[in-house]
C-alpha cells in the first residue's frame, strides 16, 4: 500500500508505505513507513487473531518529529514542543482499545531536543525553586518552561510506563525523575527533584516537586522546606569560607610584611656584618702592621744583642784566652826562673864541689 497523504483522527501523514501480508489469521505490517510533522516513521506490526483474544507486537522509530504540532492536532494544545526521538517495542492483547492499552508491554525510549513545557503550574513550581538557589531571578514566561534536553526510558507493564531515569536539561537548572504513567487510568504520578544545572551539585541542592494525578487536572506539590534549610545551611557555609579566606588573606598579608621586615632587617644586619667585618680586618690589617713592625723591632734589637752578647763573648774568650797565654808565659817565665836558680844553686853546688876538689889538688 502507498499513500501520498492520509488523515486519519485529526493527524496528518504522508508518503505512506506499507507491506500487508496475511496468513492463517497473522497479519504483518512491515515495513511501515511515513512521514509526519517534519519527523520520519519507520516500523512493523504484527496482528495475531488466531485465538480468542487478538494480540499485536509492534516496533516504532520515530526520528526528528516536531512534537508541538502532534499534540495540536491530537489535543488542540501544544502542551510540549521539541523535536521528538522515539524507539519502542511494546506487545498487547485484547479486544478492545481499552484492553489493548491495559495490556500494553514492552520498554520505550523517548527524547526532545530543545523544546517547551507550557503549563502554568508546573512552570510556577520551577521557577519557585530555581529562584530559590540561582542568585539572580530566572523567568522564561509565566506559563513555559525551556529545556535543552527531555529524555527517559521506560519499561512498559500492563499499560503502566515507569521510569527511573527522566531527566530535563535546561541552561539554568536540571530536573531528574521517576514515577509512573498509567495508561488504561490515564493518570499520572511522578517524584522530580528541582536542582541546579549541575546535576553533581543537585544531588545536595534539590526540591522535591510531585505531580499527580488524572492527565486532564495535574496536580503540583512542591516542598520547599528541605531547599530552603539547605540553601541557609549553604550560606552559612559559605559565609564561613569567605571568613576564612578573609583570614587567609590576612594572614598571607601579615606573612609577606612580616616577610618584608625581616628581609628589611636581614638586610640591615648582613650591611652591619659587613661594616663590622670591614671594620675588624682594618683594625686586624692595623694591628698586624704593627705587629710586624714589633716584630722587626724586636728581631733587630735581638740581632743587635745576639751581636752584641757574640761580641762580648768573642772579647771575653780573647780577653781569657790573652790572660790564659800571659799565665802561660808568666808561668813559663818563672817556671824558667825557677830551673835558672835552680841550675845556679846546681852549678854552685857543683863548683862548691869543684873547688874543693880542686882545693885539695892544688
Amino acid at each position: 500500500v502507498k499513500i501520498g497523504a492520509l488523515f486519519f483522527n485529526e493527524l496528518s501523514f504522508s508518503h505512506i508505505v506499507a507491506k500487508v501480508n496475511a496468513d492463517d489469521g497473522v497479519i504483518k505490517l512491515d515495513p511501515l513507513q511515513a512521514n509526519l510533522y517534519k519527523g520520519v516513521y519507520k516500523g512493523n506490526l504484527t496482528l495475531n487473531v488466531q485465538g480468542s483474544t487478538p494480540q499485536i507486537s509492534m516496533h516504532h522509530a520515530v526520528d526528528h518529529l516536531r512534537s508541538e504540532g502532534l499534540l495540536f492536532d491530537l489535543f488542540e494544545d501544544r502542551y510540549l514542543s521539541g523535536q521528538a526521538n522515539l524507539v519502542t517495542d511494546l506487545t498487547a492483547r485484547g479486544d478492545s482499545v481499552d484492553a489493548l492499552l491495559a495490556s500494553l508491554s514492552g520498554t520505550t525510549q523517548l527524547n526532545f531536543k530543545n523544546g517547551t513545557i507550557r503549563d502554568s503550574q508546573f512552570a510556577e513550581k520551577v521557577f519557585l525553586a530555581v529562584n530559590a538557589f540561582e542568585k539572580e531571578s530566572i523567568q522564561d514566561g509565566q506559563k513555559v518552561v525551556k529545556f535543552t534536553d527531555l529524555s527517559g526510558t521506560w519499561q512498559v507493564k500492563k499499560g503502566v510506563f515507569s521510569t527511573e531515569n527522566l531527566s530535563l536539561l535546561s541552561p539554568y537548572f536540571s530536573i531528574e525523575g521517576q514515577g509512573e504513567a498509567n495508561i488504561g487510568s490515564q493518570t499520572l504520578d511522578m517524584l522530580m527533584r528541582i536542582g541546579p544545572k549541575n546535576k553533581g551539585e543537585g544531588k545536595r541542592l534539590y526540591a522535591p516537586l510531585r505531580i499527580k494525578g488524572p492527565f486532564t487536572d495535574l496536580r503540583f506539590s512542591l516542598d520547599m522546606k528541605d531547599l530552603l534549610k539547605t540553601l541557609a545551611q549553604q550560606d552559612i557555609e559559605e559565609a564561613k569560607r569567605k571568613l576564612k579566606e578573609k583570614a587567609e588573606a590576612e594572614k598571607l598579608k601579615l606573612q609577606q610584611k612580616l616577610m618584608k621586615e625581616k628581609e628589611a632587617i636581614q638586610f640591615k644586619v648582613n650591611a652591619e656584618k659587613e661594616r663590622a667585618k670591614q671594620r675588624l680586618t682594618a683594625e686586624k690589617n692595623k694591628y698586624q702592621l704593627k705587629w710586624k713592625a714589633e716584630q722587626a723591632q724586636l728581631k733587630e734589637k735581638s740581632k743587635q744583642a745576639l751581636n752584641k752578647k757574640l761580641s762580648d763573648e768573642a772579647a771575653s774568650q780573647l780577653k781569657q784566652k790573652l790572660n790564659e797565654d800571659a799565665a802561660k808565659k808568666l808561668k813559663k817565665k818563672v817556671e824558667s826562673s825557677v830551673d835558672r836558680e835552680k841550675l845556679k844553686e846546681v852549678e854552685d853546688i857543683i863548683k862548691d864541689k869543684l873547688e874543693d876538689k880542686f882545693n885539695g889538688l892544688f
